[in-house]
């Protein structure tokens, strides 16, 4: 069996959900701390992931 690697696995999804191909930039800044310990955990996933439905289904696995 080919072994597939994951970034091309998810650009393939992408891509035929018809998103973009690019991978995120690993370069995000980590968001100031709040009151709310779920904000700050969603605005740092959202920095790394840059999906709402993909941080939404983390932290909902969390």
């Amino acid at each position: 069996m080919a072994s597939i690697r994951m970034v091309d696995l998810a650009e393939k999804v992408t891509a035929a959900l018809g998103g973009e191909t690019d991978v995120p930039s690993t370069d995000v800044p980590v968001p100031k701390p709040v009151n709310d310990p779920e904000k700050t955990i969603w605005l740092y996933l959202m920095g790394k992931i840059g999906n709402a439905f993909g941080v939404a289904g983390l932290m909902g696995r969390l």
